[in-house]
């Protein structure tokens, strides 16, 4: 009762409340009831509502308000016992219906009340336990301890432990008991028992398989750990996964057991999974329904999740890590037990996540400080290996070898592109990508161009369709690589690409080290190319400067153009070239010199002004291209010539000199040639120096013409005083002309050059030009001369020097007139010179002279025999004559007898 009844109105009430008995026969008491006169009534109130009515009756006494209050209070008590009874009754109900098993005991510990559920958990009955006593049923705690613990659960209201009881048949069973009890029970104690076998088994199991688990490190420890978990648990899906961005919650799986739907590496963000709120509050269990709670984790929809439970793996700092999950396409059935495994299983993850991340950090400072020394060691290898490079050829065989070689890597490519990026203009292969040669590369697309155009590396696969298709039918299964920019300054210059097989990838560190490689690589392109364009221009200034030479000091038009196109061939490096001259009468180009054709008939080529490539630069006289020759040439004359060349390519240059094509200069090649600026002003260059050479040599015939003719004049004008003299003498009738004869015979045995034996033939025949000073009388004086006379006579090399002196082109013929009486020991005149003081053509010349006297009558003597002279001559070897031109003069005339000889 809520209030007690303390006064008269307090138990009847107001007048209207009471309760009274009418004499009305209808409400009379049933029949065998014995008649009631007097009647009293109070009600039982609790909560403010009436919840009974107790109630007196008499034959004829009247009730007082003393007879209500004793009344009531008497129904107050009865009310009382009443509610208490219905207590008991709804314990004893709820406490057989319960799970857990439960023990009634007093406090010495003896049974007074058991559940069924106690029942079948020892396999005693009911009345077999009532009058036992605990201690006859717990294995742990001994009897005389029994009273301690009831003692301490009277004493603390209450008391939780765990315990180990005896089954009827002899077996235990592991049991969690929760002691409650209470001053109203009236010295009773309330035991529940819970059977916690399987729980301690389980527990026992997760330590064993932790125990396990623990034997392995890393990514394998977590492998290991999750496949327990899940066999453990029985569900189907259990992942770790580590926090690598606190910030926004982004975790990255590094071991799962899935069903072909969570794998590793897979990174996401748990701001709307329910791994979000492990993070935020350390664990998360949803028993059933997490479907509804995350309706934005579509992963929970895909797979069917009703089940999830997950724990916050935290360092030795407290800060998070990441976090451990368990999801089950099945509600859980004892969320506990999974909250519980995942602790045991997350105190070793903690640790080992945390050795994991200082290993990382540990590894991650020595990867740097090995990569910085792998970087030095590649710069230093690279650099001096570019040390004794020279030109590209030679520089980007050094730098891949150099790549592949510090990356351990099997295939590699070098791609050089042309400043306005539109052709490759190296390349250079290794490994499977030395079958780049075999294609050609168009870099303003596919994943050439991507590097080219962004200026950032792509990492490529086999099956890449970035590639372009010439290029993907190369690529073998399996390969994977990275294709990165080569800079020079700010300019893009080409790509590298470095290939190598699966399973293994290119690391991060490894790219590093390429983009490392890769800066040498294009500052060394750099200097190269800027060293390679000047030594260009300083070959192409020598080349024109040697070709200004052989125009200058060259007459011979034939080397002039050999020369030129030999420099085309090798400077602009092109397979063919020629020289097609004008005539002018015919108006008809035709070959004059050519180099690099296979076979001759481009020798018979003819081409009228205005037909195929040359003609129509001949008329328009401009330059004119193609890298289609065979459809530009398949109208024309030479079409089968340039056919059979397998010419592809054709750059073709007129030749002008003072206004007036003179011919054209054509360079052909058997690939497509797309020519630079720079090397189409070099073709300009030798055309220009082509077309001075042909003006020079024209130049140069017309002025050798009018020296031709002049030397012509020359030559009979002195033929004519040679014949003049020998009139005058006529005892030496043909002595001069076979003098003449047998002196340049013997000076080209003397090996001396055209232009001496010219001067050696003139001095001949003017040898004896001083006599038109010598009177006709001493001259033909059939006698021997008087003194005076030899004197006279004497003085004719003399009047020789005088009259030829003065003629200026007649002046290195004068050696002979003025020399050839000289004698080698020095006795002779006019001069008195001795040995090589005499010049070579009178020494040459005095014998010559003498052996034709003494063959040949004389008016004051015969002539003598050959032999008679060859005596002679020998004698005089050494004194008169040179000993070493009497050597050679000997084996002249040894060959013929005759005078003709």
């Amino acid at each position: 009762m809520d209030r007690l009844v303390n006064s008269e109105t307090d138990v009847l009430g107001p007048p209207e409340q009471c309760v009274r008995i009418p004499r009305d026969p209808v409400h009379r008491l049933p029949e065998g009831h014995v008649s009631l006169q007097r009647h009293l009534s109070v009600p039982v109130i609790e909560h403010d509502q009436v919840v009974a009515i107790a109630g007196v009756g008499n034959r004829s006494t009247p009730y007082t308000s003393s007879d209500a209050l004793q009344l009531s209070l008497l129904a107050d008590g009865i009310w009382q016992q009443v509610r208490r009874r219905r207590k008991e009754l709804e314990q004893l109900d709820l406490i057989r219906s319960a799970m857990d098993g439960y023990v009634q005991l007093d406090l010495q510990g003896n049974i007074l009340d058991v559940n069924p559920i106690y029942c079948g958990m020892s396999g005693y009955s009911a009345s077999e336990l009532l009058g036992m006593n605990v201690a006859d049923l717990d294995l742990v705690i001994a009897s005389e301890q029994v009273m301690n613990y009831i003692q301490r659960v009277v004493t603390n209201g209450r008391s939780r432990f765990e315990t180990r009881h005896r089954r009827k048949d002899g077996s235990s069973f592991d049991a969690e008991i929760s002691a409650i009890y209470s001053p109203v029970d009236q010295g009773r104690l309330s035991v529940f028992v819970r059977d916690i076998s399987e729980r301690i088994r389980n527990e026992r199991m997760l330590y064993n398989i932790a125990r396990g688990v623990s034997s392995s490190t890393g990514k394998a420890f977590f492998r290991d750990m999750v496949d327990h978990l899940a066999q453990a648990l029985e569900v189907e899906y259990t992942f770790v996964a580590e926090l690598i961005e606190p910030d926004t919650q982004a975790l990255k799986i590094i071991a799962s057991v899935d069903d072909a739907e969570l794998r590793e590496q897979v990174t996401y963000r748990a701001t709307y999974a329910p791994c979000g709120q492990v993070l935020l509050n350390g664990q998360a269990v949803y028993a059933s329904g997490v479907q509804q709670l995350f309706p934005h984790d579509q992963a929970l929809v895909r797979l069917g999740i009703e089940g999830y439970a997950g724990i916050r793996l935290n360092s030795s700092e407290n800060q998070p890590l990441g976090v451990l999950t368990v999801l089950s396409r099945r509600p859980f059935t004892n969320p506990m037990q999974v909250e519980r495994m995942l602790t045991i299983f997350a105190s070793r993850a903690e640790v080992e996540m945390d050795r994991m991340r200082r290993d990382a950090a540990l590894q991650d400072a020595q990867n740097k400080e090995r990569l910085r020394l792998l970087e030095l060691e590649a710069v230093n290898r690279v650099s001096a290996a570019l040390r004794s490079t020279q030109s590209l050829d030679e520089m980007l065989p050094v730098i891949l070898d150099e790549t592949l070689s510090i990356l351990k890597a099997e295939a590699g490519l070098i791609l050089l592109i042309s400043e306005d990026r539109t052709r490759v203009t190296n390349k250079l292969g290794r490994g499977w990508l030395e079958r780049i040669n075999e294609v050609e590369i168009n870099p303003q697309s596919g994943l050439a161009n991507m590097v080219l155009e962004t200026g950032r590396l792509v990492q490529t696969t086999a099956d890449d369709t970035r590639n372009q298709q010439a290029v993907r039918g190369l690529v073998p299964d399996g390969w994977n690589g990275v294709i990165l920019p080569i800079r020079a300054l700010n300019e893009i210059v080409g790509v590298m690409d470095v290939s190598v097989p699966a399973p293994r990838q290119m690391t991060r560190q490894e790219i590093h080290l390429l983009e490392t490689i890769s800066d040498i690589a294009g500052n060394a392109v750099h200097r190269t190319r800027l060293h390679e364009r000047t030594e260009r221009s300083l070959q192409r200034i020598a080349t024109l400067h040697e070709i200004d030479v052989a125009i200058a000091g060259n007459l011979d038009l034939h080397h002039t153009l050999s020369l030129i196109l030999e420099n085309a061939l090798r400077i602009i490096k092109v397979d063919a070239a020629s020289v097609m001259l004008l005539d002018f009468n015919m108006q008809r180009l035709e070959f004059a010199v050519g180099r690099g054709f296979r076979s001759r008939e481009v020798e018979r080529v003819s081409l009228p002004v205005g037909e195929g490539l040359p003609g129509r630069v001949a008329l328009e006289r401009r330059r004119l291209m193609t890298n289609d020759l065979a459809f530009v040439e398949a109208t024309t004359s030479r079409t089968k010539v340039v056919r059979a060349e397998g010419f592809v390519f054709s750059c073709v240059v007129p030749l002008i000199s003072k206004g007036q094509v003179m011919g054209v200069l054509e360079l052909f090649n058997r690939s497509a040639l797309d020519m630079q600026e720079d090397e189409l002003e070099f073709v300009d260059m030798l055309a220009g120096q082509a077309a001075l050479g042909l003006e020079n040599l024209r130049l140069f015939d017309r002025m050798q013409r009018s020296h031709s003719e002049l030397v012509l004049a020359y030559n009979e004008t002195i033929e004519g005083w040679s014949r003049a003299m020998d009139l005058r003498d006529r005892d030496t009738d043909q002595h001069t002309q076979r003098v003449t004869n047998l002196t340049v015979r013997l000076a080209r045995a003397m090996n001396l050059s055209d232009e001496e034996v010219a001067h050696i033939r003139r001095g001949a025949l003017l040898h004896d030009i001083g006599k038109m000073g010598v009177p006709d009388e001493v001259l033909n004086k059939p006698g021997p001369l008087t003194e005076d006379e030899w004197k006279l006579m004497r003085r004719h090399p003399q009047l020789a020097f005088d009259m030829l002196s003065p003629v200026r082109y007649l002046r290195p013929a004068i050696e002979i007139p003025y020399n050839h009486h000289e004698r080698w020991d020095g006795t002779g005149y006019p001069r008195g010179l001795k040995g090589t003081e005499i010049p070579m053509a009178a020494r040459l010349f005095a014998v010559v002279d003498v052996w034709d006297a003494l063959l040949n009558d004389r008016p004051y003597r015969k002539a003598w025999s050959h032999d008679e002279v060859i005596r002679f001559i020998q004698e005089e070897s050494g004194k008169a004559f040179d000993p070493d031109v009497v050597r050679v003069f000997l084996n002249i005339v040894s060959e013929s007898k005759g005078p003709s000889s």
